[in-house]
């Protein structure tokens, strides 16, 4: 069966794929879907759908926290880049790690796949769903310290991206200072690594991802940790917050 949600997606996939005869000319209406009942058009597809409509909005306006800032993506760190790579992290170490014998050592994200802002005030189900809109899943890599070296100057390259777990300088385009979990790298040792499936398979030209040791999926959705650490913190009654705090600096 068809959850509500992806029933809503496929009444919408239904209804244009009946179209298909050309436009000579288009017009805009819009009907109020949100009122439960509503029958004033004349169209099955519509009534069949607008039920659907109904429960998917309920489902995307449920508030997790509340934030006291807004949050936006920014180089070399960014309010936005540092609490979904936290969240990610904390969820996995938290539902996952017991069950590997991989270290959980730190998270990449990419700022490409932080695809929206979060406001101040209430955060909803449907501001996650449109911070990460894909169904990217949360995996965990085996690198070794050579790999994990060549991850380090690509983010170097990069300029910055969304970590946790990981702090470094940048100076002359080569990274220095580099700490992982708490201790400086050390290129003799493997490290375990978070980070998106995308990523993993090699996304935004991170090919050299495929030297990895072991790869485990973790049957995590990054927006379902997302919305987990949310409600965590919820429950705790804390509110979201986030600061630069030099996980990634430039130096002279």
């Amino acid at each position: 069966m068809f959850s509500p949600i992806k029933k809503y997606f496929f009444l919408l996939l239904i209804f244009a794929s009946c179209k298909t005869s050309s436009v000579i000319k288009s017009e805009t209406t819009v009907y109020p879907l949100n009122q439960p009942g509503y029958t004033q058009v004349d169209s099955s597809i519509l009534q069949l759908y607008a039920p659907y409509k109904v429960k998917v909005d309920s489902l995307m306006n449920r508030v997790l926290i509340k934030s006291d800032m807004s949050m936006e993506k920014g180089i070399p760190e960014g309010l936005l880049g540092n609490i979904s790579a936290d969240a990610t992290l904390l969820q996995v170490r938290e539902i996952y790690g017991g069950n590997s014998n991989t270290s959980v050592d730190f998270c990449f994200l990419n700022n490409g796949g932080l695809r929206a802002s979060l406001p101040k005030g209430d955060i909803t189900v449907g501001n996650v769903y449109s911070l990460m809109p894909f169904e990217n899943e949360a995996v965990l890599l085996t690198l070794s310290g050579e790999t994990t070296e060549k991850l380090i100057d690509f983010i170097v390259q990069k300029g910055g991206m969304p970590v946790a777990g990981l702090k470094m300088q940048i100076k002359d385009s080569l990274s220095t200072n580099v700490i992982i979990n708490g201790k400086p790298f050390d290129k003799s040792k493997t490290y375990g690594v978070v980070t998106s499936d995308y990523l993993a398979g090699g996304g935004d030209n991170l090919y050299f991802l495929n030297e990895k040791l072991k790869m485990e999926s973790t049957g995590l959705k990054i927006r379902d940790l997302i919305i987990k650490e949310f409600e965590d913190r919820n429950k705790k009654g804390e509110t979201l917050n986030a600061k630069i705090e030099g996980r990634i600096t430039y130096v002279k």
